[in-house]
């Protein structure tokens, strides 16, 4: 963990009508300083008389110096990710939070008080100001008033008040809140919904960075400027603008930001461009003779549509469809020993395994049919609105939004090109719904022109 321990001076009044005249900011891991800035600031304004006298800064001192908006780039650089650490720690923040906010620049980052810090560390002394709490443990200040040098002097007071403090006392005192990027406000933020959807990073340049899917959009937001977020400040940096599209369901959400994904190729988005470890229907011959149905991983060039997110999900339905067309489990092995002494595993080896290979095509068509058209059907973006994917051959079709009942014209809409991605996820959804008839998503089966629910 990084702690920006920081000073500044000002003009002498109040956050509304005063200005930073100088600034200070020594970066610590908790035991050695690793980074130092400090800089005079030109506040754009008079400095009060009776500051100059306390600082030694005068106008003409500061009438050459860099304005807050000529710095605060570097600045926000350098706070990025760190716990923010002063003495009187509202005094700092609120002028230097009122400075990036007068720029558009968010500032909001996790704060430390080292005199809250002292009175845990050091109990019953006498003063807790800088000045006589620096005297009272022995650490020398030079240039009192002047922002280094009483970084210097805070950054001693904050080591020995870590060394003495426990760890988990020490981390209490540790408040505050959301690190948002740089160029992105706080409207930013309360203009994305609450509703399923997408989002989009966007740099500077226009170029998306990131697409991601959430069933609530500004949470998962959020959690991306969170301090366990996988995103780094110089990443942060990078995100000038947030897009979003409301999708009204997490499949459609997942859909669009899978086609997305497969379409921009963005750089942060790492999962979405993996090969795929998904499960995959195959049928084949055996060497004995007998066709098999199975369910293997990187499979290349099979017919089938048929993909699972686990082998779980795919034994489910292939063994519902089994048993529909009453296929014998103990064949070849153990047939004829277990069974009913109706069961076709009683003839002959040869008369067996042709009844066995014509009932396994039968599933195989069965899963397979082409006349089989499907639409799942779910919430879409509005009370009034569904949501539908129509799949065709066990395969996604298309996909989108409808203000009208079911239909059978939606099995005749054009195909629409998605991802390997987006047609994996489609499948999951579809075999869930087929299974679990609480799930949210209905699925409806086109029968004489009219679509029926499936039961």
């Amino acid at each position: 963990m990084q702690y920006a321990i920081t000073d500044i001076e000002t003009t002498g009044e109040s956050t509304a009508r005063g200005g930073i005249t100088e600034i200070c900011i020594y970066v610590t891991d908790g035991q050695k300083v690793t980074k130092k800035f400090s800089s005079l600031i030109n506040p754009m304004r008079a400095i009060n008389p009776s500051v100059v006298s306390l600082t030694g800064i005068t106008d003409s001192m500061v009438s050459q110096a860099p304005t807050f908006a000529e710095i605060a780039e570097e600045l926000h650089h350098i706070f990025s990710g760190k716990i923010f650490v002063a003495h009187n720690v509202n005094f700092d923040f609120r002028f230097i939070e009122k400075a990036f906010a007068d720029l558009g620049i968010n500032f909001t980052p996790k704060k430390m008080c080292t005199v809250k810090l002292a009175r845990v560390a050091f109990p019953g002394l006498p003063s807790y100001s800088l000045g006589k709490l620096c005297n009272s443990l022995g650490i020398a200040i030079n240039q009192r008033h002047r922002a280094e040098g009483d970084v210097i002097g805070t950054t001693a007071l904050f080591h020995q008040c870590m060394e003495i403090i426990p760890k988990p006392d020490f981390e209490k005192q540790i408040h505050g809140g959301q690190v948002l990027p740089p160029h992105i406000s706080q409207s930013d933020i309360n203009d994305l919904p609450e509703t399923p959807g997408i989002y989009r990073f966007l740099d500077k340049s226009g170029k998306i960075k990131y697409i991601g899917k959430a069933s609530n959009i500004k949470k998962r937001v959020l959690q991306h400027f969170g301090k366990n977020s996988a995103r780094n400040s110089l990443e942060l940096e990078k995100i000038h603008k947030i897009q979003h599209l409301e999708t009204g369901n997490e499949l459609h959400a997942l859909l669009q930001e899978s086609n997305e994904i497969d379409k921009n190729w963005p750089e942060w988005n790492v999962l979405g461009k993996k090969p795929s470890k998904n499960w995959r229907m195959i049928h084949f011959e055996s060497q004995g003779g007998l066709n098999r149905i199975e369910l293997m991983q990187n499979v290349k060039n099979a017919e089938s549509a048929f993909i699972f997110k686990s082998k779980a999900l795919g034994e489910a339905l292939l063994n519902r469809v089994k048993k529909i067309y009453e296929i014998c489990i103990f064949v070849p092995q153990f047939a004829g020993k277990f069974c009913s002494e109706d069961c076709y595993c009683h003839q002959s080896d040869a008369e067996r395994n042709m009844e066995h290979n014509a009932r396994m095509l039968k599933v195989w068509e069965h899963l397979h049919n082409s006349d089989h058209t499907e639409v799942l059907i779910t919430e879409g973006r509005s009370p009034e609105e569904k949501a539908y994917a129509v799949f065709v051959n066990s395969c996604l079709h298309h996909w989108g939004y409808t203000m009208d009942d079911i239909s059978h014209d939606l099995a005749n809409m054009p195909f629409q090109k998605n991802s390997a991605l987006a047609q994996s996820i489609s499948m999951q959804y579809l075999q869930h719904a087929k299974l679990n008839t609480s799930f949210q998503y209905q699925v409806y089966v086109l029968k004489n022109n009219q679509f029926q629910l499936c039961s």
